[in-house]
Formats: structure tokens, C-alpha cells, sequence
């Protein structure tokens, strides 16, 4: 991305406020699932609970999404943003302080089912509202959205990492509670977050936002999702079978680094023919970065090399997506729609983790690798199969 595409992206000081309190509220979603495992395990010394408090909050955000998504599509943006943050960032408090207290294992693991389903759909929202921020900007915004995502990634866990060696787990926890809270608020009383006209209650609101338009981009979220997802458990997997554990978190390290730059890169290319067949030419360098990963990635370098490409790939791919959705939502369900998308995504990461969990524990990380180029396959039938004019203006 050029210098010119951030000007135009960020050239009103109400879109530069929406970037910056993003990114400082997209530290809890990027870090309160980890602060929530070391809590627990501090607490109770016992992955297993650990396990299953991360499982709840993560499956009860992802279950709530689309209905935190209709809620912004129905009432606009900020008071659905300011409340649903405020809840979560006490109920994470809340956690911290039953962390500190030694509370039992069930409550805690009850707080973080009521966290997930209070976490508001802060990253939806903004990819609803970049079209009135930046008009001129298009498909811009969304790799500086992308951009501003990846950055959360790296930073939040190593906050929390951070923060708990130095103090403790239950203060990174409360910390990450905090930046999101204040992050998601700054963008929630932004005047954008506020003027937006409700539309009124019609029957079958739901049905609108999986329209048929729609719907393939769900499927090739899915598969995204499931293909990023396994290099979470491959890259410490294969950093385990070469007997190097502490590999593990820097090859993911190397893979958030391709993403930032794939990111950084997409302005270059985002006049290059059709949003179709960007989208498909995405997924296509997808399973083609995969099915190098498949092959070489079983050796520390060759994984740290092709995982590289993947997320030189993703970020692209992913970015195309959102601007694919922006353009086959139906009025006035476009936070919904973008929340599905989030859903699916979560939806095929958990269970590309599962399965990699299971072949990389059975028959080693060799068979494992294939999930990936499998998933971006399937994403690439999804972006090719789907509907001719879904991603056309």
C-alpha cells in the first residue's frame, strides 16, 4: 500500500480516530483468550480448565456474533458497541479478580462463556462503517483494516505475555479489559457511529443478510479460517518434532510478518481486473503457497520459508473478501453479514485445530500439513463455483 492509499484512507481526523481506537480495542480480541488460559492456569495449575474457560469464551463470542451484528445493523453502532463492551471488560475484570481470589473452576469457566457472549462485534462494525469514513478510499480501507487486524495479532499476545511474567496473569487479563474498553469506546462516540439510521423490523431480517450473494463468501471464510487456523498447531508441531520447541511461537511470528506485508501490498494490486477474479486469484496463490507448505514444511527452515508465503498470500485473500462482502451484503445488514463471515472464520479454525491436533498426535506433522492446501483448495472452488456477479459492483 502506498503512502497516497493511507492518505486517503485516513485523511479526515475522524477516520484516523476510528484506526486508532480500533486497533487499541482489537487488542482484547486479540489477547483475552490467552490472558484468560494463563489466568486459569495460574489459578487452578491445570491446563485441562485452562482448556475449557478458552473454549467457552471462544465459542460463545463466536455464537453471539451475528447477533451482535443485527443489533449495529438495527440500532446503529454506538450503543451497541459501548454496552457490550462495558459488560465484557467488567466481566473480564471480574475474572481477573476471581483469579486472584482462587475462585472454582466452574465459575470461571462460566465468566468466560459470559465474556465471549458479551464481546461486541468491534471489527465487524468497522468494516460496516469504512465505506462512510473513507468513500474515496475503496477497497483501500480494508487492507488498512487488514493491516490494523494483524497488528493486534502480534501485540496483544505479547503484551499479555509480557505482562504476566512481569506481574501476573489476572493483571494482563484486567490490562487487556482496559484497552479494549477504552479502544472500542473511542470508536463507538465517533459522530459516524452515531448517524446511522436504523432501518425498521422486517420480517425475515435474518434471511436478508445470507442472501445467496453472500453465502459463498461465508463458505470461503470457512475455508480461509480453516487453513490459517492449522498453522497454529503445525508451526509448534513441527517445531516439537525437530526437538525445538521455543521455534513454534517464532514461526508463527514469521507468519503474522508476510500477513503485514501482504497487507502493505495490497494497494498495488487492487486495480488489477475484476474484484472477482482478485478474490479468485487470492485463493488460488493461497493453495498454491499451502501445497508448498505441505511439502517442504516439515524441516524448521522450509516451514519458516513457505509459511512466509502463506501469509504473503492471506492478507490479500482476506482483504478481498471483505470488500466481496461489502458489495453482495443486502442494505442494511452489513455488520451481520460481516459477523457471519467472522463466525465461519472462527467456525473453520476451530476445527482445522482439532483435526491438526488429532494427525499431528497420530500420524505426525507430515500427514497434518495437508490440511492447509485442503482448506485453501476448498476456498478457491468457493471463490471460482460462486455466483458470477456476487463480487461485481
Amino acid at each position: 500500500m502506498s503512502a497516497g492509499s493511507f492518505t486517503r484512507v485516513l485523511g479526515t481526523r475522524e477516520a484516523r480516530r476510528v484506526a486508532a481506537g480500533g486497533l487499541v480495542g482489537r487488542f482484547r480480541e486479540g489477547g483475552a483468550a490467552l490472558a484468560l488460559i494463563l489466568t486459569v492456569r495460574a489459578t487452578h495449575g491445570s491446563f485441562a480448565v485452562a482448556g475449557a474457560a478458552s473454549a467457552a469464551y471462544l465459542a460463545a463470542a463466536a455464537a453471539c456474533r451475528p447477533l451482535h451484528g443485527r443489533w449495529v445493523d438495527r440500532a446503529g453502532s454506538r450503543t451497541p458497541l459501548l454496552a457490550g463492551s462495558a459488560m465484557n471488560s467488567l466481566t473480564l475484570a471480574a475474572i481477573a479478580y476471581a483469579g486472584w481470589r482462587d475462585a472454582a473452576a466452574w465459575a470461571l469457566v462460566a465468566l468466560s462463556a459470559l465474556a465471549g457472549a458479551t464481546l461486541p462485534a468491534l471489527s465487524a462494525t468497522m468494516r460496516a462503517l469504512w465505506p462512510r469514513l473513507a468513500p474515496a478510499a475503496g477497497e483501500h480501507a480494508y487492507a488498512l483494516d487488514t493491516l490494523s487486524y494483524e497488528l493486534s495479532l502480534i501485540g496483544a499476545p505479547a503484551l499479555v505475555g509480557g505482562v504476566a511474567a512481569l506481574a501476573s496473569a489476572p493483571l494482563a487479563l484486567l490490562v487487556i479489559s482496559v484497552l479494549g474498553f477504552a479502544g472500542t469506546s473511542v470508536v463507538a462516540l465517533t459522530p459516524v457511529a452515531a448517524d446511522v439510521v436504523p432501518e425498521p423490523r422486517q420480517p425475515g431480517r435474518r434471511a436478508r443478510a445470507l442472501t445467496a450473494a453472500v453465502r459463498p463468501l461465508i463458505a470461503l471464510s470457512f475455508c480461509i479460517g480453516a487453513a490459517e487456523g492449522s498453522l497454529t498447531v503445525l508451526a509448534p508441531g513441527v517445531a516439537a518434532a525437530r526437538h525445538d520447541h521455543a521455534f513454534g511461537g517464532l514461526l508463527l511470528s514469521i507468519l503474522s510478518v508476510g500477513s503485514l506485508v501482504g497487507a502493505l501490498a495490497y494497494g498495488s494490486t487492487s486495480g488489477v481486473g475484476t474484484l472477482r477474479r482478485r478474490l479468485i486469484a487470492g485463493t488460488a496463490g493461497l493453495t498454491v503457497a499451502c501445497l508448498l507448505l505441505a511439502t517442504f514444511g516439515a524441516t524448521l527452515a522450509g516451514f519458516a520459508v513457505t509459511v512466509a508465503l502463506v501469509g504473503l498470500v492471506l492478507s490479500p485473500t482476506l482483504t478481498a473478501g471483505f470488500v466481496a462482502i461489502r458489495r453482495a451484503a443486502a442494505a442494511g445488514a452489513l455488520t451481520e453479514a460481516f459477523t457471519w463471515a467472522s463466525l465461519a472464520a472462527a467456525s473453520g479454525a476451530a476445527s482445522s485445530q482439532a483435526l491438526a491436533g488429532v494427525l499431528v498426535a497420530g500420524d505426525g506433522v507430515r500427514t497434518a500439513l495437508w490440511l492447509a492446501p485442503v482448506a485453501a483448495g476448498a476456498g478457491f472452488l468457493a471463490a471460482t463455483l460462486g455466483r458470477a456477479s456476487l463480487c461485481e459492483p
